[in-house]
């Protein structure tokens, strides 16, 4: 059987506190789009191919997240970036942010 690849995700959940993200196939419980799909993603991932993923899912606030994924703390998607690749992730998943980019007519 080939190596797991190891997957480190950054979830950026600075504004959630208190949100209950344990559970996802309960659906969204009311934190944005792209830090619930974030979750998903990692949560599918580790359920669906255990034996082929590892997931690493790197957080600002790591209480209430699915216990059954490995969850560190990263204060910002740098620091995140580092610990994934210290921790030996072969793939690291992040949100990209657009910043003013204008699309360009042709």
């Amino acid at each position: 059987m080939p190596p797991k690849t190891k997957v480190g995700f950054y979830l950026n959940n600075q504004g959630y506190t208190n949100v209950d993200l344990r559970f996802p196939e309960k659906g969204n419980p009311g934190i944005g789009g792209t830090e619930f799909t974030t979750i998903a993603t990692a949560y599918y991932l580790n359920k669906f191919y255990p034996e082929r993923v590892e997931i690493l899912l790197l957080a600002n606030i790591t209480e209430l997240l699915p216990p059954s994924l490995k969850v560190g703390y990263a204060e910002n998607k740098m620091d995140a970036a580092i610990k994934s690749e210290q921790e030996g992730c072969d793939i690291f998943i992040f949100r990209s942010e657009q910043k003013n980019h204008e699309i360009a007519d042709s």
